[in-house]
């Protein structure tokens, strides 16, 4: 019989380097927010120095999507799974859920409790199966089938790796924007498994060290320009009724763009290549999932982004400064809140899902070792 296994510590000694990419990932995700859903029409937008800066932050947080995964298959590819992960997160993602429900219903935002109000706090409680967080519901998918896209990648050679990336690359990313076609097979798993895929390759393969990490991440940080100023190009030249051109535009920014997958794997494979240790840094890293649930919940978002006046209610060089005090303002405050979660919350129901998550892997780990 398999021997028990245990939860893996909840804090490891990573690449702080590492760690730094995936707290800048996280906030280029909140300054993407704190444009769409503070209102900002990118079909409305000019070309003035100050709308630029609002189109960069606009469209940078699909970048911190793509850098995100990209560093989950780093790490992931090299590790055993462990239920104790998607247990916690999924525990996570529910109590931020009831807890903002509750908070938003006795403020009276939501009015009096009916069938249908009750229905949205089960909802939120169970935030992971209604997917009222799209990127966790499809991250908790992915970790679960990490375990059998670690097998595949083992069982592939070098060559044939960088060959399911390469075609995964094209059919996801490269074609669907070139020719504007979509792919049936093109949602937001498949590509998450192609983001996990590159980052195990980078973990696996790392090129050559003839080009140093600071010139990868210089470069990388140079192209994201490249795709504001070909959004800028787009968008004089559609119509508010022109909805094929609109759809268009977007491609360019998604992150499952052409221009934004180089982009993100250039920046990890960057910061990969420097190295050092700290503990606040790791600590703080920890809390990005806890950003995201916090400042991306249905029932904050509305009234966050418009209290603050951000996107559409800001105009002019204000913005400069304006929106990056707001931006990291809001991550300051969620980062905060999370690590008091994690203090003084989490340890109340974290022993009782470990145990469980022991059980449920020993019994996955035997049933898979069986002929």
């Amino acid at each position: 019989m398999t021997a028990p296994v245990s939860a893996p510590a909840r804090v490891r000694a990573r690449n702080s380097s590492m760690e730094l990419l995936r707290m800048f990932a996280m906030l280029l995700i909140v300054c993407h927010h704190s444009m769409i859903h503070g209102g900002l029409d990118m079909l409305a937008a000019g070309t003035s120095g100050w709308e630029l800066f609002e189109l960069a932050l606009y469209t940078s947080g699909k970048l911190g999507v793509a850098i995100f995964v990209v560093i989950t298959g780093y790490y992931q590819a090299g590790s055993r799974f462990h239920a104790v992960k998607p247990l916690l997160l999924a525990a996570q993602t529910g109590f931020y859920g009831i807890v903002l429900f509750s908070i938003a219903f006795a403020r009276g935002r939501l009015g009096p409790m009916t069938p249908a109000l009750a229905f949205f706090g089960f909802k939120a409680l169970f935030s992971v199966l209604y997917n009222e967080y799209w990127f966790v519901t499809t991250y908790l998918a992915l970790y679960l089938f990490s375990p059998f896209l670690n097998r595949l990648i083992r069982a592939l050679s070098r060559r044939e790796l960088l060959a399911l990336i390469g075609l995964g690359f094209a059919v996801i990313s490269l074609l669907p924007t070139v020719f504007f076609i979509q792919m049936n097979w093109s949602g937001m798993g498949t590509l998450f498994a192609l983001l996990y895929l590159i980052g195990a390759y980078l973990r696996l393969y790392p090129p050559a060290r003839g080009v140093p990490g600071g010139a990868l991440v210089a470069g990388a940080a140079a192209a994201q320009p490249v795709v504001i100023l070909l959004v800028a190009a787009v968008l004089p030249g559609i119509s508010r009724d022109s909805q094929l051109l609109a759809q268009y535009r977007l491609t360019l920014w998604l992150e499952s763009s052409p221009l934004v997958i180089p982009i993100a794997a250039a920046l990890v494979l960057g910061f990969s290549r420097f190295s050092f240790q700290s503990r606040l840094v790791n600590r703080a890293a920890s809390a990005t999932l806890g950003v995201y649930l916090l400042h991306d919940n249905n029932y904050v978002r509305p009234a966050l982004w418009s209290h603050l006046q951000m996107g559409a209610h800001l105009v002019g060089w204000q913005i400069l400064w304006y929106a990056p005090a707001c931006i990291l303002g809001v991550y300051l405050v969620c980062t905060l809140l999370e690590l008091l979660r994690r203090q003084l919350i989490e340890p109340l129901y974290a022993p009782a899902l470990t145990r469980l998550a022991d059980r449920l892997t020993t019994r996955f780990n035997t049933w898979r070792a069986r002929p």
